[in-house]
């Protein structure tokens, strides 16, 4: 079997827009300052159109990019610049993003003196990952076996460890309408043709048999 490297050099960092008019008195974390203390390099990376503003960051000559990205509402925000106020940039709308952030867990990254930070739901993390595999374009299928191969030791260990993480994220899915559920089992019949070793949690997750 082809080996599907899981490392990743990118940085993403995501925030709900809405929450600066709901909560306007949370902290500024002013990004482009933050990078620039970090003296690695941090260079804006320009937009395809000149007039809209950059999302992303990227040291020159290396791998290492942080993207800044928002939900989308709706098709009509989808891939869109949206300016984001307390963090002095602009972030790049995506659909689905909301699924993603919406129940963070703590954690810590490991560095000189510890970091705690807030990283998505496992089980709502392999979710999200059949859904953007769904969506990528043939000229990304490296990228969409990654999330696959991703999603598949994610739900494996989860299934084993933590099914009902897998329940909980799962019904937190499915209200959100029947098209949200057939791309997670379009992703799972995509996840187990390539991965023939992932579980199928179709009892699991009370699915029946066939297309729903």
């Amino acid at each position: 079997m082809q080996r599907i490297p899981l490392e990743t050099q990118d940085v993403d960092i995501a925030r709900e827009k809405e929450l600066d008019l709901a909560l306007p008195n949370l902290p500024t974390a002013d990004i482009p300052e933050t990078l620039d203390r970090l003296e690695m390099g941090f260079l804006p990376v320009p937009a395809l159109d000149p007039r809209k503003p950059s999302t992303s960051f990227k040291v020159r000559k290396s791998a290492l990019r942080v993207d800044i990205l928002t939900t989308a509402k709706n098709q009509k925000e989808e891939y869109r610049a949206i300016q984001i106020p307390k963090f002095n940039t602009a972030a790049l709308a995506l659909k689905y993003l909301d699924y993603l952030i919406e129940s963070p867990i703590p954690a810590a990254v490991i560095a000189s003196g510890g970091i705690l930070v807030q990283i998505p739901n496992p089980a709502r993390y392999a979710f999200h990952k059949l859904i953007v595999a769904g969506q990528r374009p043939v000229s990304e299928h490296p990228k969409k076996a990654k999330d696959l191969r991703q999603a598949s030791l994610l739900i494996t260990v989860l299934a084993e460890e933590r099914p009902g993480d897998l329940l909980q994220a799962w019904d937190s899915l499915i209200v959100r309408g029947r098209s949200w559920e057939k791309r997670v089992n379009d992703g799972m019949e995509a996840m187990r043709k390539l991965y023939p070793e992932a579980p199928d949690i179709s009892d699991l997750l009370e699915l029946g048999p066939g297309p729903r």
